[in-house]
């Protein structure tokens, strides 16, 4: 393939701040480009997993995150790996002999359009490679994080790639396969009740946090324990609230309900104060002190919500879909 091809920014409906990572932004676009809505794959983004304090989640462990799972289970796409090969056969044998497209893991210190992290910075980082044209020894980049689309010398695509194989042991891309979208009544109502399961299961969690948190008087020294796991969880509620106003948006099943209930402006606040908790942890450590009382103050009203969150969806699913999550 010699000839770009057009991947355009996924389109949201939300503020989108923390909706999608580099790599789920090169897929959600790839969808777009087919003709797919992309947001069902958030139709049952949530999760908080509690085991004590020091120890919880955004899924239990091994559990694969809900994008990932509903790309497979309702787009129908699935992940062809290439471990281990170079860049050479990677745009030799996949971009111009199949007329593929495939995304790549590389170190983003290479990479000269991120004002931020260029030789700055070591981290992993996807970029998605649309065409080679091996004549002029370019390879035709699409990122979104930091957004740039354009031809790219082989050169530097090369450093980024073997940059990514300095970090982790190895080189590493993937292709999607073509997708296909079934999204009936039933299936939006199936994925909704997940999110309810995992919703009431996040409430029992945070209401035992909230309790273990009385017991102390200082959480400095749980706030790198907390740091990386309540990324995640801040992502999977505002990507939720990106799947009900995209409900809302194509009027379906239950969306006037949830617009009756103000669903989106709860799950808008949670998410804001859900980022709210997370960055003011941050700077209460550089103070040297994290009152637990202070983050049960924080915590209460993210709970209300929740708890908020899990009665809209109780009321738009009815008690029968509680009896069946609950078998």
């Amino acid at each position: 393939m010699t000839q770009e091809v057009t991947f355009a920014r996924p389109e949201l409906f939300s503020s989108g701040r923390n909706v999608m990572d580099c790599t789920e932004y090169l897929i959600c676009s790839s969808l777009q480009t087919s003709g797919l809505p992309f947001h069902w794959l958030f139709s049952d983004s949530w999760g908080f997993v509690y085991r004590s304090l020091s120890d919880f989640s955004a899924l239990p462990p091994g559990e694969a995150p809900p994008f990932w799972t509903n790309l497979e289970k309702l787009y129908g796409v699935r992940r062809i790996e290439h471990e281990g090969r170079s860049l050479k056969e990677l745009a030799e044998d996949i971009v111009l002999g199949r007329g593929s497209t495939i995304v790549l893991t590389g170190d983003i210190w290479h990479i000269p359009w991120s004002t931020i992290c260029y030789r700055e910075t070591h981290n992993n980082h996807d970029i998605l490679i649309t065409a080679y044209n091996p004549a002029s020894h370019e390879l035709y980049v699409v990122d979104f994080v930091p957004e740039h689309a354009g031809w790219v010398d082989y050169e530097v695509v090369d450093a980024f790639f073997s940059g990514g194989a300095e970090l982790n042991g190895r080189t590493y891309g993937f292709e999607l396969t073509a997708p296909s979208l079934r999204a009936d009544d039933e299936t939006l109502f199936r994925q909704l009740n997940f999110a309810r399961t995992k919703m009431a299961f996040a409430v029992k969690g945070l209401e035992r946090m909230h309790g273990d948190l009385a017991r102390e008087r200082d959480c400095t020294r749980l706030v790198d324990a907390w740091w990386d796991p309540m990324r995640p969880i801040v992502a999977y509620r505002e990507s939720f609230l990106e799947f009900v106003l995209f409900m809302q948006h194509l009027s379906l099943p239950g969306a006037r309900a949830l617009v009756q209930a103000g669903t989106a402006d709860t799950l808008a606040s949670l998410a804001s104060k859900w980022f709210s908790l997370r960055n003011n942890l941050k700077k209460l450590q550089m103070k040297g002190a994290v009152p637990a009382e202070q983050i049960r103050s924080r915590l209460a009203p993210i709970i209300e919500l929740e708890k908020r969150a899990l009665a809209d969806l109780t009321d738009l699913l009815g008690p029968e879909s509680v009896k069946e999550a609950s078998l």
